[in-house]
């Protein structure tokens, strides 16, 4: 093999490389099956499990938004919990009715606002309506499995300062335990601990493109956090948060060590 030839081979072997890479790393949903103590949830939701999704930042129905629906459906959760970014600023709000009316065929789905819906507020407010798709902001919803109760409760989006935690409490007490959404991490933070079994956020993407060595490149935090949940369990003061890798991307329609995540929650005793 003489050197032009061998710079060919290197080259679209290299490009081979970067598109698989992409399509992997951006593409390709990674299904997280978590456990979490906690004996009232579990006495709530018994064998059944929870889906969380979050960052979606839909920007066409593509085949990783036709892996999303598929792979939920095939885990056949008793809930879904949407902790917001559904689209990217500029996207026609048109294309997520088909993908939410699937989505909500599936299971019940509660979903909060993340910082970027407030482009298009009505238009998928009046999507989710249609869908019957529970949207909560600043509110609480009380859920029921025979005599058994559990709350969910989600606050608006906290990098814009929409929410108010202790509004969509109101009237809760320390025997109502519950699940909290809350689309940045920070939320921790800014939250009592008072029957609080479990925080699910996003917003982070987990770094969304992470390098060896060096790590995310931004790590998009907020005003008022003084630590980076990027991915995984957290806890602090006695509350435990998830914070979700998500779905999309955000400026970058790239993934690089951070791949889509559906988290599925299992509780046990």
């Amino acid at each position: 093999m003489n050197v032009a030839n061998t710079c060919r081979f290197l080259i679209l072997t290299t490009l081979l490389l970067l598109a698989v890479i992409y399509a992997v790393e951006t593409h390709i949903l990674q299904v997280a099956y978590r456990e979490v103590v906690s004996s009232k949830l579990s006495s709530f939701f018994k064998d059944d499990v929870i889906v969380h999704i979050t960052d979606l930042h839909i920007t066409g129905l593509g085949w990783r938004e036709t892996l999303l629906l598929e792979s939920i459906e095939d885990i056949n959760p008793a809930l879904i919990v949407m902790t917001g970014d559904y689209v990217e600023d500029t996207v026609n709000t048109d294309i997520l009715l088909p993908f939410f009316q699937k989505l909500s065929g599936i299971s019940t789905v509660i979903a909060i606002w993340g910082n970027n819906d407030y482009c298009g507020q009505e238009d998928i407010e009046t999507i989710f309506n249609t869908c019957g798709i529970m949207i909560l902001d600043n509110e609480t919803v009380e859920l029921y499995n025979g005599l058994d109760t559990c709350y969910i409760v989600g606050v608006g989006d906290n990098t814009n300062w929409h929410d108010n935690y202790y509004l969509a409490v109101k009237g809760l007490t320390a025997s109502h335990r519950r699940i909290v959404l809350s689309h940045a991490p920070a939320s921790i933070e800014m939250i009592d601990s008072t029957g609080v079994e479990l925080i699910l956020s996003g917003h982070l993407h987990g770094g969304q493109i992470v390098l060896p060595l060096f790590g995310p490149l931004y790590d998009n935090r907020t005003s008022y956090v003084s630590d980076v949940y990027l991915e995984g369990f957290f806890g602090r003061e006695g509350k435990i948060i998830y914070s979700n890798r998500g779905i999309g991307t955000s400026q970058i329609p790239l993934r690089f060590m951070s791949r889509p995540e559906i988290a599925v929650f299992r509780f046990i005793n």
